[in-house]
């Protein structure tokens, strides 16, 4: 909104939009205030003619052009830290790609903590984001080209924490440079990702299987570990019901990028058809959803409030309710499992109760809110050291993508889908 003529005759809007007219009528020319041209290589001396003009006459306009062919240095790109913690011989080798918030909360302090880790080389997609995180954190080595992690002997391990539409693509490229892998969630956003990320490793495993594990860290939670306990001993099928509310997305969000992140539903409700599969020990074998607008809507990755119901082999039966609709004073997530009369109620992985077939209620498991993100890193890092086993077996990885994958389809068939 410009100011009214009566208080600002010609603010900056109106002066750059007289001159743009000036010059579309040919009245003035820029080009010829263009007194000097010089290649980048001889940059310096438009310094030299600012202060002593040559023939007394000073530049008005210098034009710096540069090679059209040329290509930067890839040593560029990266920069040696003076702050690194020096790796002792027999460490893992880290390489980590992504600092996002999430990277910055969890997954670096986690790694920083850990005394055997040989911090190597972190990439970001911005040099200044990838010294700064290298330095916080103690990382030998910041760059924006990850070909410099895949192709350092020296890195073993690789952590992924970019934005979902890399995933497949950098798993594929650790696992072919033989590195393991830990990746946060979803592992793909398509059954062509997942198709490659399957024979990646099946060609990774020829030679030497490496450990691969995808950020399901709900599953490693205390209260996780505590319902499949009550439950693992079973003899009936076991009905689960996940209800979660997601809230609305901010304006800004990058998850809204569906290109990016896959939307909600690859993104986030693929936790909770990990968490299922745990929960059961039996493998998905059909999808049906629903969501409020699927009829209407195109774009099924901008959804956000769906109903999901997961089949198993063994005949258990999981609900998964995810909203954005709800309440904002609403506890995010709720785990009902219920089998031979024993129900089992996490609330928001904060408080954990068990309700016998006789109508008695156990003391409650509480504490502070437990996700199991330090359980799963340390599983995974306990794995690389060992040789295995893997914290979350890649048959499951695979069958947890396929069916969030497979709840995407059904959206958009209104039709059961077989995984």
């Amino acid at each position: 909104v410009d100011y009214p003529y009566a208080h600002v005759r010609w603010t900056e809007q109106r002066n750059m939009q007289a001159f743009v007219e000036l010059v579309a009528t040919g009245q003035i020319s820029p080009a010829r205030r263009i007194t000097h041209r010089l290649a980048v290589d001889d940059a310096l001396r438009s310094y030299e003619l600012l202060r002593d003009p040559a023939g007394g006459a000073s530049p008005i306009g210098i034009v710096v052009s540069y090679p059209e062919s040329a290509v930067p240095d890839p040593a560029w790109r990266s920069i040696t830290m003076k702050t690194a913690h020096a790796p002792v011989a027999g460490t893992l080798g880290i390489g980590f790609i992504g600092a996002g918030t999430f990277a910055k909360s969890v997954l670096l302090p986690a790694l920083k903590k850990e005394k055997d880790a040989g911090l190597l080389v972190l990439c970001t997609a911005t040099g200044v984001s990838a010294v700064s995180s290298a330095e916080k954190y103690g990382f030998a080595e910041a760059t924006s080209d990850p070909a410099r992690i895949f192709q350092n002997p020296a890195v073993n391990t690789i952590f992924i924490a970019t934005r979902h539409d890399l995933h497949a693509e950098y798993v594929c490229r650790a696992l072919g440079a033989g590195k393991h892998v830990f990746v946060e969630k979803p592992l793909a956003l398509s059954a062509e990702e997942l198709s490659s990320v399957t024979e990646a490793y099946r060609k990774a495993a020829a030679k030497t299987p490496p450990v691969l594990t995808v950020g399901f860290n709900r599953r490693f939670s205390a209260h996780a570990l505590a319902a499949r306990e009550r439950l693992i001993q079973r003899t009936t099928p076991l009905t689960l019901l996940c209800r979660v509310s997601a809230g609305k997305l901010a304006a800004d969000s990058w998850v809204r990028d569906a290109q990016a992140s896959g939307g909600r539903i690859l993104g986030e409700v693929c936790h909770f058809v990990d968490l299922c599969a745990f929960l059961t020990g039996s493998t998905p074998c059909r999808v049906y959803a629903a969501s409020l607008s699927s009829a209407e809507r195109r774009d099924l990755t901008a959804e956000d409030s769906v109903a999901v119901t997961l089949e198993y082999k063994d005949g258990s039966l999981a609900t998964i309710q995810y909203f954005s609709t709800g309440s904002s004073g609403l506890d995010k997530e709720r785990i009902e499992c219920h089998a031979g009369g024993v129900s089992v109620v996490i609330d928001d992985f904060t408080t954990t109760e068990v309700m016998m077939a006789n109508g008695r209620r156990e003391n409650p498991m509480s504490g502070r809110q437990d996700k199991g993100h330090r359980q799963e890193i340390a599983g995974f890092l306990s794995a690389v050291r060992s040789g295995g086993p893997d914290p979350i077996s890649v048959e499951s990885l695979f069958q947890t993508t396929a069916a969030t994958l497979a709840i995407l389809d059904s959206l958009r068939t209104a039709k059961p889908v077989t995984v």
